[in-house]
């Protein structure tokens, strides 16, 4: 899972400062650079570190529902009380939609997976493996909703353009993982590049052409818009594994009804 993370933050930055090259900043300050990269080490580096000790510890099933339903309830919260942004019924009702069909979307079954996490745990009293590993969906919750609130503030507040903030984040957050990897054996030991390694760098021209979409949603609309909106990715998943992964993804029921819950709440935030 590291090796993939680096694969990842590589390739989406490179795409990211493509971006830049073509449509560099009018100015460049000081300020600019030390901001986006104290909130580099937030996001990416620590919120990555953070799910992947979550996942490691508690296994998916467990971890990403928690990451998943947390952030947009905290930084709609945050914007609120530090941003005065305002929520009206109707959004408010969207926003629970859109966390409650993500958490439901987001969480997987124990069979197989959960099982080795399950047996791990237990044979290493159970309890206080999950009272350890529960800090971890926290962390990554708190750090990408910070990430989200400080992107607005600035970015909204004409700190930077929003492609010149995302290249700095996003390679400090880089340079930090590179950094840990370089510096620390254990780590190092266990970054391994598979043969379909290649399918990694696809998923990080994505994320960064992702990464620059979110900058450019928060220099033109409120958290409490743009996080729960973003939120919706489990659905995203859920389309595209119902076209291409038609052999390994059954849709139940409760699917459904959490996938109209999102479109639901997305519609009631938006208008």
């Amino acid at each position: 899972m590291i090796a993939a993370s680096l694969i990842v933050l590589s390739v989406s930055w490179v795409v990211i400062l493509i971006s830049v090259l073509f449509d560099p900043p009018a100015e460049v300050t000081g300020k600019a650079v030390a901001v986006y990269s104290g909130l580099g080490l937030i996001v990416p580096a620590i919120s990555r570190w953070s799910v992947l000790r979550s996942v490691d510890m508690l296994g998916p099933s467990i971890a990403i529902p928690i990451q998943q339903g947390l952030r947009p309830l905290l930084a709609v919260s945050g914007a609120i009380l530090l941003l005065g942004e305002s929520l009206d019924l109707p959004r408010l009702v969207g926003v629970l939609a859109i966390v409650a069909g993500g958490w439901q979307l987001s969480r997987r079954p124990r069979e197989g997976e959960g099982d080795k996490f399950g047996a791990a745990v237990v044979a290493a009293d159970g309890r206080w493996a999950l009272r350890r590993g529960i800090v971890f969906p926290f962390i990554a919750a708190i750090a990408y909703a910070a990430s989200d609130l400080l992107v607005r503030l600035t970015v909204g507040g004409d700190l930077a353009e929003p492609g010149f903030a995302a290249m700095v984040s996003t390679g400090t957050g880089l340079a930090a993982w590179l950094l840990i990897v370089g510096a620390v054996r254990s780590v190092r030991a266990g970054v391994r590049f598979g043969p379909r390694a290649w399918w990694l760098v696809l998923a990080g021209v994505l994320i960064g052409f992702a990464i620059l979409a979110v900058y450019n949603a928060f220099r033109r609309g409120e958290v409490s818009v743009v996080t729960p909106i973003n939120a919706v990715q489990p659905l995203l998943v859920l389309v595209l594994s119902s076209l291409f992964l038609r052999d390994l993804e059954q849709i139940q029921p409760m699917t459904v009804i959490s996938g109209v819950a999102i479109v639901i709440g997305v519609i009631l935030v938006s208008v």
